[in-house]
């Protein structure tokens, strides 16, 4: 599992002015169970660091349950949640919502969903779909909220 961020590649499959739609793919040599215990217990072996406040990949952690945290925590001892669980089925489904790292200062969504099926190709058959709401960024009124000294025009 520890090589799903190296072969994990989007593909736009929607795209708009007001948001996208990524879909990944993956055939892993797992059950499914297997494959979503890794995602949602050994975060720090998929996700990459470069995505990280921390710079370090295992200091994420995820309560995979509705309500749940996918957190990254600080060695000082605080943390950040970077999107909270939605809908978790064990070894089928999970979907999380919100703002990935800057995004979380703007009025800004987003909702990743993995979906856990078995293939002829592979025992299990990871797809992620992550899809970002921009529509209610009114970009003029909230960058001119931000950088209150700056103009935008």
């Amino acid at each position: 599992m520890s090589t799903l961020s190296l072969v994990l590649l989007a593909k736009v499959v929607a795209s708009a002015p007001d948001g996208f739609v990524s879909e990944h793919v993956l055939d892993i040599e797992a059950p499914p169970a297997q494959v979503y215990t890794a995602l949602t217990e050994d975060v720090g072996c998929w996700w990459d660091a470069d995505h990280s406040y921390t710079g370090d990949a295992h200091n994420f952690s995820m309560d995979a349950r509705a309500g749940g945290c996918f957190c990254e925590d600080f060695p000082n001892g605080g943390s950040i949640e970077h999107l909270r669980v939605l809908y978790a089925d064990p070894g089928k489904f999970l979907r999380m919502q919100g703002g990935l790292g800057p995004l979380q200062s703007m009025p800004v969504s987003g909702v990743m969903d993995f979906e856990f099926t078995a293939t002829e190709k592979a025992r299990d058959s990871l797809i992620a779909t992550a899809c970002m709401d921009l529509s209610v960024l009114d970009w003029k009124g909230w960058l001119g909220l931000w950088m209150p000294f700056n103009s935008v025009s």
